[in-house]
């Protein structure tokens, strides 16, 4: 199985356009304009979610529901987890994937937590791995995701796939 990590896409600052919490922000125009260029990615790929994985915060959903919306994946079913939203188990989280039926999926998160969750998918809490808003990287899971039971194979920033 196959996981795509997916850090939401540019949002608004704290306290822009009357947002009162962090949890209520929602993408830019930016923003919008990374998840349309990251669904061409996963067209040019030729890859499909069997579900979106997403934080509840606004821009994780958002970024998942356009995403979804963008890749033509009206059967793709997008499920909210806390254990998506800032500070989320990685342990837990991959008890809650092992529960789906299924792949490949593709999960939205935030940094630090998402990077933390594929270094740790890959064995290592102190690999260092950062993503870029809207950067994603793809895991191979030869098993159900568990701690080390996933192969690194790229990570992007949406620099490498906006351009084209």
């Amino acid at each position: 199985m196959q996981l795509y990590l997916i850090r939401h896409a540019d949002a608004e600052p704290p306290g822009a356009g009357g947002t009162k919490t962090d949890a209520g922000r929602p993408l830019t125009a930016r923003g919008i304009q990374q998840v349309a260029a990251m669904a061409r990615l996963f067209q040019r790929l030729a890859c499909t979610p069997a579900c979106l994985v997403t934080s509840p915060l606004v821009r994780a959903r958002q970024t998942a529901d356009r995403l979804r919306e963008a890749l033509d994946a009206a059967k793709c079913e997008v499920v909210e987890t806390e254990e998506l939203a800032p500070g989320g188990s990685s342990k837990k989280l991959a008890r809650f994937l092992r529960k789906l039926k299924g792949g490949p999926l593709f999960l939205v998160g935030h940094e630090p937590d998402i990077s933390r969750h594929a270094a740790w998918f890959a064995g290592s809490r102190r690999a260092q791995l950062s993503f870029a808003k809207a950067g994603v990287a793809c895991l191979d899971c030869s098993e159900a995701p568990a701690k080390g039971a996933g192969t690194l194979l790229w990570l992007v920033t949406p620099s490498l796939y906006e351009s084209s």
